[in-house]
């Protein structure tokens, strides 16, 4: 198993588990199958799933005592495009250029004690994703630009006052 993906699973196996901090976040992906690119083989699908999932639970323990977070990801386009390397195998390298930037469609809902705060939808995306700008915490790490624009988003759309 690589490294970057066991962090997020032990992350997901905890929130199986039914641990206190993860009981803030409901969670839901559309039909993974049908994003615009989440990934070219159902493992590589399960797998950026399983990263997103984990990294929104980590957020989602932020929120203050006694609100909860709905969520459902509508369709993601993960940065970069899927292009030949050649070779005997045909092998493909994911490209990452200025004209193929990540965006990330959602839904959400944050609310406190049976009411609603806050709703809507959102599309996330990042046109200057190249510049450099990724926390050092987020470099090299799976899904890192993706990862960015929840952050974002978390911190502008859900934690704002």
């Amino acid at each position: 198993m690589r490294p970057f993906v066991r962090a997020p699973l032990l992350v997901g196996l905890l929130a199986l588990l039914g641990g206190p901090a993860f009981s803030a976040v409901e969670l839901q992906f559309g039909d993974l199958a049908k994003f615009s690119d989440f990934g070219e083989t159902v493992r590589e699908r399960e797998r950026n799933e399983a990263v997103l999932r984990a990294h929104i639970q980590a957020l989602a323990q932020r929120l203050p005592s006694g609100q909860s977070l709905s969520i459902e990801i509508k369709d993601v386009n993960l940065a970069g495009e899927m292009e030949p390397v050649g070779g005997r195998y045909m092998e493909r390298l994911r490209v990452l250029r200025q004209v193929s930037m990540p965006r990330i469609d959602l839904e959400f809902r944050l609310s406190q004690g049976g009411q609603v705060i806050r709703q809507g939808a959102s599309t996330l995306r990042n046109m200057s994703y190249l510049d450099g700008r990724l926390p050092s915490q987020l470099k090299g790490e799976a899904l890192q630009h993706e990862r960015f624009l929840l952050d974002e988003w978390f911190e502008k759309d859900v934690l704002k006052p």
